[in-house]
């Protein structure tokens, strides 16, 4: 599908030829695409990759047109078949005159390289190492006392979310299972802190200790930690709570500060009525408790060789939460996120207890999943509602930023660890249905290749904002992950090459050659921090959010001017809603690259 728009485009791409490469480099064995974009028409055109210095030319090719998206006509340069590593010069030419070159280069480690990366990311995130070391206290939310100091808990530790010192219960469940699938997958010797555990699995401890403090006697999860104060809303005459950064706080220094604000409000819309805002915060807490659990009982099952002492502890944890689970149902558009992620704490618990039955337990809640799925090949929500990708309007969560497909992901391990389970035939026929639709969706995205956002209107795919809110780097790269695992487990290369267009969509093969991984490329995004005291500290690698928010979540004023901020942030400028390096986002950009890592990439340097 060939998108049209009259928005103007980013001011840094008025040239009349710009190259939208793979700014962190292109593997030597995988796809290599870069989108040509031009402002005149023009009726042809080609492109070569040359050596640096001499420009003699190695490879050529012709471009093949891709339709007029963003005010610019687009071209396809396909260079797949060019495999020798090294630095060289992409040049490409329009039959409208104009011409452009880029440095490239390709890597036989590149994907290995990226997720070694993204994974020490996290430990930059360490609270305690980069951030405060404060306990929290917990205080009243009730209007006559707002703010007043109830208890102190030790919860200190943890990875702060995003560009700021904040701490989500909902937000880093996927950071740690990344850690821990990378480790079970790709097994990789990266170095990391002096620790007794391996430095995959130490950093994702340090996330599931913080998990452990957060967890209340019967198994629930305390909301998050804020650096926030409280603010008298002069419209409403009501006591909110509030970023300092918003209100003024701007020489506030948390590491002198008093104890944070420890939130424990989960009633539904509560959060968003505490802070004054509209469909911004989790409501009620069922999908992500078990998915909290989900990562936990994963890293029991991976560190139970190195530790058993530990593994048990924390599934002793595990177990409380599924307790508490059992006596609470969620509400409709969180029915599926609740069941899949139920089935995959009993998948990983089975490796921990195989006499148990938790492998028949995770069949049971598969079997609910499966149940949800269209004729068309989507997944509803629930019985008789609707699925949430295709509609975001239904919900008031964040599932569309945070958790995209994320149900998608038990099936697809399941048939990898039991290809002769009971459900194996079931869930192989209702994967290939879905990717089936994943694929239709790519195919008419555009010249860039990024999963559109389905709809529930006639099933017309939506592709890039303006047009429908999107443009999250978490949803192309949740889909890429579920396409990688899904290429290795149904033998479809396909897969594969979408999920390395999503990949290289977030480095710099999008609308505004902008990548969106942290100090990496020619333009990449911001390294400034947002919230925090000014103390130079390191946040490389991160995957920023990035074209635009929106996809059920109200952040404010979604323009069009906002939406181009969102490329902006290589000459200094600075947008929270497109830069900030949530968990989520670089979670996903992990677990895809360490799949795509597995077909043999040597380890390397990114120079």
């Amino acid at each position: 599908m060939s998108v049209t728009s009259s928005i103007p485009v980013d001011p840094a791409l008025e040239e009349d030829l710009v190259i939208h490469e793979c700014q962190a480099g292109y593997a030597a064995q995988g796809a290599k695409f870069a989108v040509i974009s031009c402002g005149p028409p023009a009726a042809h055109g080609n492109f070569e990759i040359q050596e640096p210095d001499s420009q003699h030319t190695r490879f050529s090719g012709t471009l093949i047109y891709a339709g007029y998206q963003w005010s610019r006509h687009c071209w396809l340069a396909d260079f797949s078949t060019f495999r020798e590593p090294g630095k060289w010069r992409l040049w490409a030419h329009t039959g409208s005159g104009y011409e452009a070159a880029v440095g490239i280069s390709i890597r036989p480690a590149l994907h290995a390289e990226l997720a070694e990366k993204a994974a020490k990311h996290f430990h930059r995130k360490r609270c305690g190492v980069l951030c405060h070391t404060h306990d929290a206290v917990i205080r009243s939310t009730r209007q006559n006392d707002f703010g007043q100091p109830i208890k102190n808990v030790d919860v200190t530790g943890g990875w702060h979310d995003a560009h700021d010192d904040n701490k989500w219960i909902f937000m880093a469940w996927s950071g740690v299972d990344a850690l821990c699938e990378t480790w079970e997958t790709l097994h990789p010797e990266w170095s990391g802190a002096n620790e007794p555990l391996p430095f995959l699995l130490a950093e994702a401890w340090w996330e599931v200790e913080w998990f452990l403090k957060m967890q209340k006697e019967d198994g629930s999860f305390y909301y998050a930690v804020l650096d926030w104060k409280k603010r008298r809303d002069p419209a409403s005459g009501r006591w909110l709570m509030s970023p300092w950064a918003y209100n003024g706080f701007h020489n506030y220094d948390v590491l002198t500060e008093d104890a944070r604000w420890l939130l424990d409000e989960w009633r539904p819309g509560e959060v968003n009525r505490l802070m004054g805002l509209k469909n911004l915060c989790p409501s009620t807490p069922e999908m992500y408790f078990a998915q909290t659990a989900a990562s936990m009982a994963k890293f029991a099952a991976q560190v139970l060789p190195l530790d058993k002492e530990l593994a048990l502890r924390v599934s002793g944890a595990v177990q409380r939460t599924l307790e508490w689970l059992d006596e609470h149902r969620p509400l409709p558009h969180q029915v599926i996120y609740t069941a899949a992620a139920i089935a995959q704490t009993h998948l990983d618990f089975h490796k921990v207890h195989p006499k148990n039955g938790h492998l028949t337990q995770a069949e049971a809640k598969l079997r609910e999943v499966l149940s949800l799925q269209s004729e068309e090949g989507w997944f509803r929500a629930a019985p008789g509602f609707v699925c949430l990708e295709a509609d975001p309007s239904k919900t008031d969560d964040r599932i569309l930023i945070d958790t995209p497909f994320a149900y998608i992901i038990p099936m697809l391990r399941y048939l990898r660890d039991h290809p002769h389970g009971v459900l194996a035939k079931e869930t192989r026929s209702s994967l290939d249905r879905f990717f089936q639709g994943i694929k239709a969706q790519i195919n008419a995205s555009g010249a860039y290749g990024q999963m559109t956002q389905y709809r529930a209107d006639g099933g017309t795919p939506v592709a890039l904002p303006p047009e429908a809110p999107g443009g999250l780097n978490a949803w192309f790269l949740a889909v890429g992950y579920l396409c990688a695992l899904g290429a290795s487990v149904l033998k479809d290369p396909a897969l594969r090459l979408i999920a390395e267009r999503q990949v290289q969509f977030v480095l710099g093969v999008n609308p505004f050659a902008m990548c969106y991984m942290v100090g990496i490329g020619r333009r990449h995004s911001t390294q400034k921090p947002l919230f925090v005291h000014e103390d130079g500290r390191d946040v490389l690698w991160g995957i920023a959010t990035g074209i635009m928010c929106g996809g059920g979540a109200d952040y404010g004023e979604t323009t069009a001017k906002n939406t181009l901020r969102g490329g902006l942030s290589e000459i200094g400028g600075y947008d929270a809603a497109c830069e900030e390096t949530w968990m989520n986002t670089t979670a996903w950009f992990l677990a895809v690259t360490s799949l795509l890592a597995q077909r043999g990439e040597r380890h390397g340097e990114i120079a």
